[in-house]
């Protein structure tokens, strides 16, 4: 497993590295396709959770449950 930084300050980075883990979960939706509200709880399809706080135009806050399931 590699484990992944990014800069808290920098929403543009936190945006990228849920990106890439969607990509990784094959998750078709975006999560900037929400992001006028305030805060949304995501389902990813046999992922997982994901609740996303947002402030103004920047996510302030991520907390989320992501399921690996191998066949």
């Amino acid at each position: 497993m590699e484990i992944v930084h990014y800069d808290k300050k920098d929403s543009t980075s936190v945006a990228a590295f849920f990106r890439e883990i969607f990509a990784e979960l094959g998750w078709s939706e975006r999560p900037s396709d929400y992001m006028d509200e305030p805060h949304k709880l995501f389902h990813i399809p046999h992922g997982g959770l994901l609740l996303t706080v947002k402030e103004k135009d920047r996510i302030i806050a991520t907390a989320g449950i992501i399921f690996f399931i191998k066949d």
